[in-house]
């Protein structure tokens, strides 16, 4: 019989399951520092308001082209706090 795979087993499946939804809270976060909201936001990085509906849902996760367009529309964004979640929101070096 096949043994589940578990958290408690294999603990670097948190830490994979933990960024993968940390990202979409840290979108929510910033769209939300930004006072807009979702479709505002998708507007002005140039993603459909249905691809950051369904990331904020967490029907999916965010992609790379996704991200990138999000760091090119906010340069200040510290890539490092929205990819894992560390450092602050804002990279003002």
């Amino acid at each position: 019989m096949k043994e589940a795979v578990s958290k408690e087993k294999f603990p670097y499946l948190r830490c994979v399951l933990r960024s993968k939804t940390d990202i979409n809270e840290r979108l929510q976060v910033l769209i939300l520092s930004l006072g807009l909201n979702s479709n505002s936001f998708s507007v002005k990085i140039g993603a459909t308001p249905m691809t950051t509906h369904k990331i904020l849902s967490r029907k999916n996760n965010p992609g790379y082209d996704y991200i990138c367009k999000v760091l090119i529309a906010y340069p200040k964004i510290n890539a490092r706090w929205l990819l894992l979640g560390e450092g602050e929101m804002a990279d003002l070096s």
